[in-house]
């Protein structure tokens, strides 16, 4: 119940966000006079956003939500052991 709430309240301020920030572009561009409001409302939008994304974030885990479907090489693999300059070897 939780979840469902924190994921649709970040879905909404998201989509809130966006909302006003292409009102505040149609107003500056079409009525030559910005909205002073909207700068304020958007960066405590993004502050919020970015809490919730931690919350969500925390109780998904350090790998989120796992599929059988992701490869099972890492996407930059490691080195292989020994030099691999050939004026490093000894």
């Amino acid at each position: 119940m939780l979840r469902r709430l924190e994921e649709s309240l970040l879905a909404l301020l998201l989509g809130g966000m966006v909302t006003l920030a292409f009102l505040n572009v149609l107003t500056r561009y079409f009525l030559r006079y910005p909205l002073a409001f909207t700068e304020e409302l958007l960066v405590n939008g993004f502050v919020w956003a970015t809490l919730l994304g931690i919350a969500i974030g925390l109780r998904e885990g350090p790998e989120g939500p796992t599929s059988a479907s992701w490869p099972s090489r890492s996407f930059f693999p490691l080195p292989s052991a020994g030099p691999s300059w050939p004026w490093a070897s000894p």
